[in-house]
């Protein structure tokens, strides 16, 4: 290869088309589950996909999941409490828009999280 580095994001297989009625179903990779999603209950809209892009962003910029533990519960718990430290070691060469961006993408409330607009 030329230096050049590829990602490539799978896993689509409970895509679907998004409407404005928004998603009910706890479907999906459950450490990239937003808190709104795990809660159940109330639908949740298409903020819960940015939710998981900064979870994604997350593990590309320190290479480990802020949520971990092999237990599907625990993991639930710990999205639910959200204390997502963004100060680690790895993270301080990150611009502080970078870490706003992050931020704003990990926001445990989904009406203060930014949206893809």
């Amino acid at each position: 290869m030329n230096g050049q580095t590829h990602l490539k994001i799978i896993d689509f297989g409970i895509a679907t088309t998004f409407t404005r009625a928004g998603m009910t179903s706890k479907e999906g990779s459950s450490m990239y589950m937003a808190p709104e999603v795990v809660r159940g209950g109330a639908p949740y809209s298409e903020k819960c996909d940015l939710w998981s892009l900064g979870i994604l962003l997350y593990v590309i910029l320190t290479g480990y999941m802020p949520f971990m533990s092999k237990d599907v519960e625990t993991v639930y718990k710990l999205i639910l409490a959200g204390d997502i430290d963004l100060r680690p070691l790895k993270l301080h060469f990150l611009s502080s828009e970078t870490l706003d961006f992050l931020n704003f993408l990990l926001c445990k409330d989904p009406d203060l999280r930014i949206s893809a607009q």
